[in-house]
């Protein structure tokens, strides 16, 4: 069967599951400069790695948890003109090829509209361009001149045009750029179109970008055939605001919200919450308050199906390919034990009725009408009761090529529940990738599929033709349906001989290498040796020393005794108490008393009239009574002055007072007699000596003869089992070695003759609304098994021949 003749064919490649991405991205890219054009404009101008996080004074204190913190550049500018430019030049150090570049922007900016364009468009500009230059390099002629080696990008600079847009939308995620061919070592952006960025001051208006995260992808060819197709959230609206928003009102939107400019997420201002539409992505908004917000919820609408409301998630696949689909999953919020945030409250968990909607035109996706007619139904309207389950599934009624998803929520209160209004809480959603590969045409278009090409990639795929990776079949079956009918195999294959046998096929093999396996064997090793040395060795020597006066050698010592003063000394010596050392003890210093024998019965009174003696004669009488008392032994200590006592009496002390007009005072020591004291205590003495070396000499001479002689014998019986295991690298050989990605692997590309029509029908009723009908025609590739290590991706090749469209 043939396709009808159409000016307007189209080539048909479609290979939903490959990729040219790598998993990871460069890092640490440099920034060699930024210039803002023109200069005077820019009150703010950066580009380096990240030092700011996403803010918005909007929401003082709120931040957004953002990756890449160590792979991106940071890019901020502020002008006060709206038609400036900003240029960015990037070195990645080396040549590289590229694959996609992806911005983050701010998802703190308000998205609403304004022209219909976003007003602040996450922080991101509008117009951007890519251009890539080589790292240069010369070479020299035949002549010995020093030529370029490059061709040049143009005629006028070396850079070459990549990629461009002056209608750039910013998701809530990240924003990819797939990119054609491109490689070099320098890459230079160019920004303009700037968006509206929120100041400190309401009064003044500003124009700038947000560029949080600037991430590049190298080049990576290979096979994205996972469960889950990564994707970034495009839009939250919802068809009607029943009253002023806490999210609107917060940023200066004090009436209710227009839902056509407006998109609806949620403020918690009990907790100082954000729930937006960026936790459907994996970026969480963090509250002051709470912490992470891991969750999106809209504004409250009504659950009474007769109003109709409705709200609306708008999802884009980012892979480098359109994606296949095959439904959705929608994770609701958890409530476990821990103190975590889970939205704002309300009285119930509430039910919804979801109907799901794609598309491929992107002037569709971007649009608040819901009623834009490039959008078609997948999956019809059901009910799924999230207040009894975690986890809701929608399955599409036939596997879509689709890059964009439309998701419509109707609120609905639970059985014997009363909740006149709810919210849409999600905390995450899944775009489900079917196992098997289909190929179905649209309404307006016929496909003629020539042939369906798998291409089978495994580092043990060839190890045996009985199986794909040496022991496990796979099940590959083409199938085909027509007019509604069931699915009718074309081609089945269940091993690789098989699979072989019956298609056009090329086969890449590696070189098949011997095992290198443990080795073990025994050793017997029998050894014996005679010698004899005989050796002669004579020394002579002479060394001389001196020491001069300016050396100044000094040597200190210092040296001590303690004396430890017991009534019975005799006790700290013999046994069993032998005195060995000086007690460890700290002294506690001598207490003496002194006596005096002295004799004061034979001793008379001083004979002094003191109201008509003299001073000079009381100083006589006064001394001579102390000399007869110092006689006896006593200590004497006499002073005179101007009053003096009249009271003299025998005692160890002489007082004599009275009242004379002289003042005088005589003093002296008058000592003599026997005196015995008693010492009881410690005491120590330290002696310091000091002393130094003028000048010394001294002179040695050595002679010394040594002779040896020596004979031995040794013998050595030695026996083993030894077990050795080869870790050698293998050697590679030229043209014989096939690797894919840097990895050693076995590749087989087959080609297997279709020759069939699928005729395009409409995808969608007559009814109002309209319900989704399966495509009529389809043609699949089935995959019973992969085994893992093993992998595999499909693409259909023919021709596209679309029909006139109606009216």
């Amino acid at each position: 069967m043939t396709a009808p003749a159409s000016r307007g064919a189209q080539l048909l490649r479609r290979a939903p599951s490959r990729t040219r991405t790598a998993r990871e991205p460069i890092g640490k890219p440099r920034v060699s400069a930024i210039h803002g054009l023109p200069p005077g404009n820019f009150t703010e101008l950066y580009a380096g790695p990240p030092v700011a996080a996403p803010e918005n004074p909007q929401f003082p204190g709120h931040t957004i948890g953002l990756p890449f913190a160590e792979a991106a550049i940071q890019v901020k500018a502020r002008v006060t003109s709206q038609l400036a430019i900003v240029l960015l030049m990037v070195d990645l150090g080396e040549n590289r090829d590229l694959s996609r570049l992806e911005f983050y922007g701010n998802p703190l900016l308000a998205p609403d509209l304004q022209a219909g364009r976003p007003r602040t468009n996450f922080g991101l500009p509008r117009a951007v361009g890519l251009a890539v230059r080589e790292q240069s390099a010369d070479f020299v002629d035949l002549h010995r001149r020093a030529e370029r080696s490059r061709f040049y990008g143009d005629l006028m600079t070396d850079w070459n045009l990549r990629w461009m847009t002056q209608d750039l939308r910013g998701l809530w995620g990240w924003t990819p750029l797939h990119l054609g061919p491109t490689f070099g070592r320098h890459l230079l952006l160019a920004f303009a179109d700037f968006p509206e960025l929120p100041g400190k001051d309401p009064a003044t208006q500003e124009w700038g970008m947000d560029l949080q995260r600037l991430v590049i992808y190298p080049f990576g060819e290979g096979v994205d055939h996972h469960p889950h197709v990564e994707h970034s959230p495009v839009a939250a609206r919802q068809s009607r605001y029943g009253a002023p928003s806490d999210y609107w009102a917060r940023v200066g939107v004090t009436a209710i919200p227009d839902p056509v400019l407006h998109p609806s997420q949620a403020f918690d201002a009990g907790n100082d919450a954000l729930c937006l539409p960026s936790a459907l992505a994996g970026i969480d908004a963090v509250s002051p308050s709470v912490g992470p917000v891991s969750l999106y919820a809209s504004d409250p609408v009504s659950t009474d199906p007769n109003d109709g409301e409705s709200v609306t998630l708008v999802l884009q696949a980012t892979t480098d390919e359109i994606p296949l689909l095959s439904g959705v999953r929608l994770l609701f919020p958890l409530r476990p034990a821990a103190k975590t945030y889970h939205g704002p409250k309300q009285a119930a968990p509430a039910d919804l009725t979801v109907a799901v909607h794609a598309t491929n035109d992107r002037e569709a996706a971007f649009s608040p009408d819901a009623r834009h007619p490039g959008w078609r139904i997948v999956a019809e309207e059901r009910r799924v009761y999230a207040s009894l389950l975690p986890v809701g599934l929608i399955a599409f009624e036939a596997p879509t090529h689709a890059r964009w998803i439309r998701i419509t929520a109707r609120m609905r209160a639970p059985a014997r529940v009363s909740l006149p209004m709810a919210r849409l809480m999600l905390r995450r959603v899944d775009l489900v990738r079917p196992r098997s590969w289909t190929l179905s045409p649209e309404a307006d278009e016929d496909l003629q599929v020539d042939q369906v090409a798998i291409r089978l990639r495994g580092a043990a795929l060839l190890d045996d033709y009985a199986g794909f990776d040496g022991r496990n079949s796979v099940g590959v079956t083409v199938e085909m349906r027509q007019e509604d009918g069931a699915y009718v195999p074309l081609r089945s294959f269940r091993t690789l001989l098989e699979l072989m046998e019956e298609t056009h096929h090329r086969v890449f093999g590696n070189q098949r290498r011997v095992d290198k396996p443990v080795q073990r064997y025994s050793e017997h090793t029998v050894a014996s040796s005679d010698n004899t040395n005989a050796s002669d060795q004579t020394s002579r020597g002479q060394s001389t020393s001196s020491v001069l006066p300016e050396f100044n050698n000094r040597v200190v010592t210092r040296s001590g005794t303690v004396t430890d003063y017991v009534p019975r000394a005799r006790d700290n010596l013999g046994n069993p108490r032998r005195f060995t050392s000086l007690p460890n003890a700290n002294a506690t210093g001598l207490t003496t008393t002194r006596t005096y024998d002295v004799d004061l019965n034979s001793l008379a009174p001083p004979n002094i009239d003191i109201g008509s003696a003299s001073v000079d004669q009381i100083s006589a009488s006064l001394i001579a009574w102390a000399q007869a008392l110092a006689a006896q032994g006593a200590p004497v200590s006499i002073g005179v002055g101007g009053n003096v006592g009249g009271n003299l009496g025998a005692s160890v002390g002489v007082q004599v007072g009275g009242s004379v007009g002289v003042s005088l005072n005589v003093g002296s020591q008058i000592g003599g007699g026997v005196t015995g004291s008693t010492v009881t205590g410690n005491q120590g003495s330290v002696t310091r000596a000091e002393s130094f070396t003028l000048e010394a000499e001294t002179r040695q001479d050595t002679t010394g003869t040594l002779h040896v002689d020596s004979t031995g014998r040794s013998t050595t019986d030695d026996r083993r089992e030894v077990e050795r295991i080869d870790n050698s690298p293998e050697q590679r050989r030229a043209g014989v070695e096939v690797r894919y990605g840097g990895r050693i692997e076995d590749i087989v590309i087959v080609t297997v003759p279709i020759g069939r029509l699928l005729r395009g029908s409409a995808l969608e009723s007559k009814d109002s609304p309209p319900r989704p009908l399966s495509p009529r025609d389809a043609l699949c590739v089935r995959v019973d098994h992969l085994p893992p290590g093993l992998t595999m991706d499909v693409e259909f090749r023919g021709r596209i021949v679309p029909h006139d469209r109606e009216g």
